[in-house]
């Protein structure tokens, strides 16, 4: 049986975004597939903006549509679809540079938010591992996933965006070879967001489900080891 959650204010995390210069647009109910058709003039991801008239009027019709984040915009996004998918992940890592920063548990696996890299998207670069960048978007907190759990902030988005680890670039584009660190301007977008309102906005009570409880393993910063496994206890993640 899908699990029961809670009442939450999707129009507010949408005009949260908005208000960050994050581009939205809206999703189906518990799905994330673009809420307005073709067939009555919807462009999908091409309708993504930060104008919060046209997002109030989306969410005041709709109040319950999932919110689509565009990605290769703003940031990136590393799609890990269930735990093989972190498996695969930090065995592909071997030990190098993990992933770091902004993180949402969604509903069988995780996003981690990352700076731009100027990349297209890509899917399986490894079992259960895509990548959303240019062209692409990700359902973002706190929409509802259609087994019923919520995404949620593990690591909030006003946390700094790291750069994509030159491992994880090969992967993504064995073509590019390696290459020498690029300084990025601090204050631009591809250096990171800022102190942006997301974590409490995009969550019911003010962000009280990224505080994991006393008995739960947390993990602040990437990778998620191989050597934990989690399991959702009230919509958080514990080890065990």
């Amino acid at each position: 049986m899908p699990q029961q959650t809670e009442r939450v204010d999707h129009l507010r995390g949408a005009l949260a975004y908005g208000s960050a210069g994050i581009p939205v647009f809206p999703l189906a109910p518990r799905t994330k597939v673009p809420l307005i058709p073709a067939s009555i003039g919807g462009h999908g991801l091409h309708d993504a903006t930060t104008d919060l008239d046209v997002i109030r009027a989306w969410w005041t019709r709709t109040p319950n549509a999932n919110v689509g984040l565009r990605t290769g915009l703003v940031f990136d996004v590393v799609d890990l679809d269930s735990e093989d998918a972190v498996d695969a992940l930090e065995e592909a890592r071997g030990g190098r540079e993990p992933l770091r920063g902004p993180l949402v548990a969604t509903g069988k696996g995780f996003h981690y938010y990352v700076q731009l890299a100027g990349i297209g998207n890509r899917a399986g670069i490894l079992p259960g591992v895509d990548y959303r960048g240019r062209g692409g978007y990700v359902v973002g907190p706190p929409s509802e996933h259609p087994d019923g759990h919520r995404y949620r902030w593990v690591n909030p988005l006003r946390d700094e965006l790291a750069r994509v680890p030159q491992w994880l670039i090969q992967l993504l584009v064995p073509e590019r070879g390696p290459e020498r660190p690029r300084a990025v301007p601090e204050g631009s977008r591809a250096y990171g967001l800022g102190v942006v309102p997301i974590a409490s906005a995009a969550l019911p009570d003010k962000g009280r489900e990224s505080q994991p409880p006393a008995q739960c393993g947390f993990v602040q910063y990437g990778p998620i080891s191989s050597r934990r496994r989690y399991r959702r206890d009230g919509g958080r993640f514990c080890t065990y």
